[in-house]
């Protein structure tokens, strides 16, 4: 079968390459792409959903929508409402989690599943054994559309920790770190080459706004920071505490850190 996924270019979508993966594993044709650029004979579509209003025509035409968040503020009920008014009906979903599905609320009954997140198994290979570190803080994700994680990155610098931030960085949050000679900026880089990237810190950093939805989004970096083997610097928000406290972590949280000794 051929398969077509279709990604954005705004959003990292790790669990894009893993579905690619996984389905050429069993024989598949998948492809990554954007809408405008895809092909015609594909047999099924997943798309990561924003708003969708008309399908793209294929030839056999299956189409799987993918929920792996609610909308975001502002009025993230307005949108949700929208979405689910104006998006076409595919022949499927799959959501994140619960709460994802319960935020749309579809009570068409189409067949649906739940898709947790995980991390590529490059990233459990070869830890740094050997505890020579060229960063104190690595921090992997979103960069510009996170409120508080620019204050919370000057603040660490105040601590004096070294940081390496991975990830897309407009020009004007770049300018802000100028002044700081403890930070290295990376910009986006290709997932391949972030397992050998994190082993350089000594621990990863989760910043997350305690706030609908992002509090009940798991934190893919946070699974790519344990995996590696290396320690986890978070803020305290509901899947943080509860991810940390089912598995007898010791996360030092945000809030908390005041001082680098504590590090």
């Amino acid at each position: 079968m051929k398969i077509s996924i279709i990604k954005n270019t705004k959003s990292y979508l790790p669990e894009a390459y893993a579905y690619q993966q996984y389905l050429n594993n069993l024989g598949h044709k998948v492809d990554i792409t954007e809408f405008q650029s895809l092909d015609h004979n594909t047999d099924l579509i997943i798309d990561f959903m924003g708003l969708r209003t008309k399908p793209y025509k294929s030839k056999t035409f299956r189409y799987i929508h993918e929920y792996s968040s609610s909308s975001v503020p502002p009025f993230v009920d307005a949108k949700n409402f929208l979405k689910k008014k104006l998006n076409f009906k595919p022949s499927g979903r799959i959501f994140l989690n619960h709460k994802t599905f319960k935020a749309f609320n579809f009570k068409d009954n189409l067949p649906y599943i739940y898709r947790e997140m995980g991390c590529d198994k490059e990233f459990f290979i070869n830890p740094n054994t050997a505890n020579k570190f060229q960063y104190d803080l690595v921090y992997s994700g979103s960069i510009s559309n996170r409120t508080g994680l620019v204050e919370c990155i000057i603040k660490l610098l105040r601590l004096n920790f070294k940081i390496l931030l991975i990830g897309k960085i407009s020009k004007e949050i770049s300018k802000l770190f100028d002044i700081y000679s403890e930070i290295d900026i990376a910009g986006y880089i290709d997932r391949k080459y972030l397992p050998d990237l994190y082993k350089q810190a000594r621990a990863g950093l989760n910043y997350m706004p305690n706030i609908y939805p992002y509090k009940f989004q798991t934190s893919t970096k946070t699974l790519e920071y344990c995996a590696s083997n290396i320690g986890v610097v978070s803020s305290q928000y509901y899947w943080s505490k509860k991810f940390s406290f089912e598995r007898n972590s010791n996360f030092l949280w945000l809030e908390n850190l005041n001082d680098k000794k504590q590090f």
